[in-house]
This record gives structure tokens, C-alpha cells and sequence, in this order.
């Protein structure tokens, strides 16, 4: 009996706390609402903001092109989509939507509720993501954090607001975001924008969250070819995507020893030959037609063992090339410039490349130049966090990250993949640059006799 109370009691508390939340959506609408109104996208309706009530197609049309900074443009433009029963007011903007291609002649029905997919589909598209939406929109808008929850069915007038507050600051797949657009028109102040703090660079927990958890992955290793065969990993790691085709990053010391392993070009590979089958086979047919049938693509990127008996061994299924360039400072002898060029195949998405070459190369200086990790006889650490040297953010010299972007194997769209190797060029840079600035040479890390020696 105690038990059943117990659930009972638990179950009534999970209904209880469901009413706040649904409470808090409700007021982040408004709250988004009045943050819009302040950029001057929303005008409200003298009575408030409504954030309660339906969204028409009509609205998020209207809402968009300001998004777009393309309100006056939209209104110069005479032309007509010929599409019947358009408003008069949103005339202009459900014409601009039409001829730009953020909205089909088949998505809209005049005076009609707006539903989740039409909006997320809208918002893709008008971030250069439109040959991305996928099977559902509303899905793809969730897995890249565009929008922070499910959305499905009618949406409101505060959905609308609380999604597109969070596009503004989203970013464009050519980079930028729209509200970089907005201030370069000057069509928002810099003022109003910085009173939001929309600018902020560092993205929140919550926010990070949302844009790069669907993006982790586990990684299978194998240590030999019998653990192969069996199909039986011997090890697991963490990995996470950083392009939408398949390119993954992990620690190289999770992956030290393993001969193969399933991820990066591999799991984008076999990704897109299901694809294919995919689109062979939807070729003239409907999603229906298709319904409950399942596409396979597999792609094993055979290696040889380390120390195989042959000539010219296969070590890793991909091959690439990193340079990097140290420049010190005449005057100080401190590092002014890191110059890191590297070969990634195809760059699927170039800013998650320099971001890596950037990681890379200031997690090497570190051990180039100060850091130091102490441990006793166990392998225990012995310092504390705070004197290990790490660099800090004052500190990083200017990093020229160079993507060099071009056709890889002919597997995953041509991706190579970046990793530790950000990491490995940067010490010996450094080293070479003080050889020629003093004319001593280093062959110990940290290096000796340099700006950033620490005294122990």
C-alpha cells in the first residue's frame, strides 16, 4: 500500500510541475517579444503582444523580411507571386518570401495557422540552410540548436517571437548572422543590441548545450584485426561532429594503439551511400512509398596493423598536411604571431576548422613554453590546477588559422578530418624561432630560457 501511495504522490507531483513550465514558455514569448520590439522588428497590438494566441503565415512572413533587414526592399518591389487571398499588409512580405525562396507556393494557404515545420523551414532557408531541412524541418531546426525545444503543430505568437530572437544571433552558413545584417543597414542600434547582450561571444551553458549536444557520438576502436572480424570494439571513446557530413574530433590518446576505429570520414562515408540508396530509390516516388524501408551503407577503411611486414604500409585510411610558422617579438622575445596552415580535404564547415587549428595550436604552446604536470610514483597529480601554467587568454598571441581547402578522398565528401595534428607542428615552430632569435638550442620541453620560463 505504501508503495502505490508513493507513486501516486510522484505521479501527482510530475503533473504539478509541468504547470510552471508551460507557465515559463509563455512568459519567455513575451519576453522575446519585448526584445525584438526594442531592435524594432515588432510593433505588438497596442494591447500587447498576444504571445498566446495563433500565429498566422502572414506574420511570420512580415517577421522574417525585417529579420532579413529587407522590409524597404520588399515594399519597392512591384512584382507578384499571383498566389490569391494574401492580406493587403503582408502583401509585400509573403511576395519577397516567394520570389527569395523562403517560402513554396505549396507551404502557403492565405490567412492559414502557422505550423512548426512551414516556420523552422522559413528560418533554414533564410540562414543559407534550405538544402539541409531534411525529412522535417522542425527536427533539423532542434539538432543544430537553432531552436532550444520540440516544436510540432500550431505555434503561437510567442513561439514566433522566442524562435526568431534566437535566429538572429544564429549563424548563417556563408557566416555572419542577421543581426550583423541588421546593424551593418543600421536598422538596429548598437545601443539596443549591446543593452541585450546579443553580442556576447561566449554562448551560455544552456546555449551550448542546445547547439552541440545532439553533435557527440561514440566512437568504436579496435585493436586488431581478429577484434575486426568479431565485430567486437575493444575500446569506446567520446567523439563530436563538427560538420553535418561526418567529420569528428576525439582525444588522440583515446584512440592510441587502435588500428581502426568508426567515426570521422568513416561514419560520414557510409552515411552518405545510405543516402544515395536513399535518393535512388525516392526518385519518383512519395515519403509513403517509402515508409518502413530502411537504407544500409557501410564503409570499412581497412588499415594494416603498426610494424605490418610489407611495403608501403596503409597506417590511417586519410593522409594530410600541417605547416606551421612561429614569430617572436623583437624587442620582448615573447610570441607575437602563430601562422598554422593546414591540409583538411574538404573543409566542410571552415570556422569548426580554424576554431580546432586555434585549440591546436594554444593547447601546444602550453607545453612548448611553461606547462608542466607534476605526478608522484602512482601517476597521481601532485600540483594544483592553478600552477600547471596553462596560458591565459591575455596571453595568446595572434593565430592566423589557414584552412586549406581541396578534394580529399573521394569518400565523405572529400572530408580529410582535423585533430591532434593542430597541435604537433606549434613546439617545434616555437623552438626553431628561438634558435634563430638567440641561437641556442632547445631540446627540452617546456623550453629553457625564454620569456615564459617559470622560476620554481
Amino acid at each position: 500500500m505504501k508503495k502505490k501511495l508513493l507513486s501516486l504522490v510522484c505521479a501527482l507531483t510530475l503533473t504539478i510541475s509541468l504547470l510552471p513550465a508551460a507557465q515559463a514558455l509563455e512568459g519567455e514569448g513575451t519576453r522575446a517579444a519585448e526584445a525584438l520590439a526594442s531592435l524594432g522588428l515588432v510593433t505588438g497590438t497596442g494591447a500587447g503582444y498576444a504571445a498566446e494566441k495563433p500565429a498566422t503565415q502572414e506574420q511570420a512572413a512580415a517577421l522574417l523580411v525585417r529579420l532579413l533587414g529587407a522590409e524597404k526592399a520588399a515594399k519597392a518591389d512591384r512584382r507578384s507571386c499571383g498566389w490569391a487571398g494574401i492580406p493587403s499588409w503582408a502583401r509585400s512580405a509573403v511576395n519577397y518570401c516567394a520570389f527569395h525562396d523562403l517560402i513554396d507556393w505549396s507551404e502557403y494557404h492565405a490567412g492559414g495557422a502557422l505550423d512548426a515545420e512551414l516556420w523552422c523551414a522559413m528560418l533554414l532557408r533564410a540562414l543559407g540552410y534550405g538544402s539541409e531541412l531534411g525529412s522535417s524541418a522542425a527536427r533539423t531546426a532542434l539538432r543544430i540548436g537553432l531552436i532550444s525545444r520540440p516544436l510540432e503543430g500550431t505555434l503561437t505568437r510567442g513561439d514566433l517571437f522566442e524562435t526568431a530572437l534566437a535566429a538572429l544571433t544564429y549563424p548563417a552558413k556563408d557566416g555572419g548572422t542577421l543581426l550583423d545584417g541588421l546593424l551593418a543597414k543600421g536598422l538596429c542600434t548598437a545601443a539596443a543590441v549591446d543593452a541585450l547582450g546579443l553580442r556576447r561571444e561566449m554562448l551560455t551553458a544552456r546555449e551550448a548545450a542546445d547547439r552541440h549536444l545532439s553533435a557527440i557520438l561514440c566512437l568504436d576502436l579496435f585493436a586488431d584485426e581478429e577484434a575486426i572480424e568479431a565485430d567486437e570494439p575493444t575500446a569506446n571513446a567520446s567523439a563530436f561532429l563538427i560538420s553535418p557530413d561526418g567529420l569528428a574530433v576525439t582525444n588522440y590518446h583515446s584512440i592510441d594503439g587502435a588500428i581502426s576505429g568508426r567515426a570521422t570520414l568513416i561514419t560520414g562515408e557510409a552515411c552518405r551511400r545510405a543516402c544515395e540508396k536513399f535518393c535512388a530509390a525516392f526518385d519518383g516516388h512519395t515519403m509513403k512509398d517509402l515508409n518502413g524501408q530502411e537504407f544500409y551503407g557501410e564503409y570499412y577503411a581497412k588499415t594494416d596493423p603498426l610494424g605490418a611486414d610489407k611495403p608501403n604500409p596503409v597506417s590511417h585510411v586519410a593522409y594530410g598536411y600541417a605547416t606551421q610558422m612561429c614569430i617572436l617579438d623583437k624587442k620582448t622575445g615573447k610570441l607575437e604571431k602563430i601562422v598554422a596552415a593546414h591540409d583538411v580535404g574538404k573543409a566542410v564547415n571552415p570556422r569548426s576548422c580554424e576554431g580546432q587549428i586555434e585549440g591546436g595550436v594554444v593547447m601546444s604552446m602550453g607545453y612548448a613554453l611553461r606547462e608542466q604536470y607534476p605526478i608522484d610514483e602512482n601517476c597521481k597529480p601532485i600540483d594544483k590546477y592553478g600552477k600547471l601554467g596553462l596560458f591565459r587568454a591575455h596571453e595568446i598571441p595572434e593565430i592566423d588559422a589557414i584552412v586549406i581547402d581541396k578534394p580529399g578522398l573521394d569518400v565523405a565528401c572529400g572530408a580529410i578530418g582535423i585533430g591532434e595534428i593542430t597541435s604537433i607542428p606549434t613546439a617545434p615552430a616555437i623552438a626553431e624561432a628561438y634558435y634563430q632569435y638567440d641561437h641556442e638550442r632547445r631540446t627540452v620541453l617546456p623550453l629553457a630560457h625564454t620569456p615564459y620560463e617559470r622560476k620554481v
